[in-house]
């Protein structure tokens, strides 16, 4: 059966007041290999992305994540200090943070 225009406003209306939506995007072909797996568990992919999502809250609550520019290994502390250098040297563009890289390395041959 053929939904009316009516329907079709009712439906939106009720959505965009009872729901949030949230636009994920990910590498061409992942969607397809995520759908997959949510089949696999008899989901829908969706659903599987929003149960991943509070699963994932729920087992990291309280913690705190770095960025990717920390060490790898988790037993290496860094202070509160280098983490906001790091913060701040992620936010600087390519170009010159390839510039400070460098000038860190001649600084350091100087020893």
């Amino acid at each position: 059966m053929a939904r009316t225009l009516s329907d079709k406003i009712s439906r939106q209306k009720y959505n965009d007041t009872h729901y949030d939506q949230i636009l994920l995007r990910v590498k061409k072909g992942k969607r397809d290999e995520y759908k997959q797996s949510a089949a696999q568990l008899g989901l829908g992919l969706m659903e599987m992305m929003r149960l991943a999502t509070e699963e994932f809250i729920r087992t990291h609550a309280g913690e705190k994540f770095v960025m990717a520019t920390t060490p790898e290994s988790p037993q290496e502390k860094i202070s509160d200090d280098d983490k906001r250098l790091l913060e701040l040297f992620a936010k600087l563009p390519k170009n010159t943070r390839a510039k400070f890289v460098s000038l860190l390395e001649d600084f350091a041959g100087d020893d």
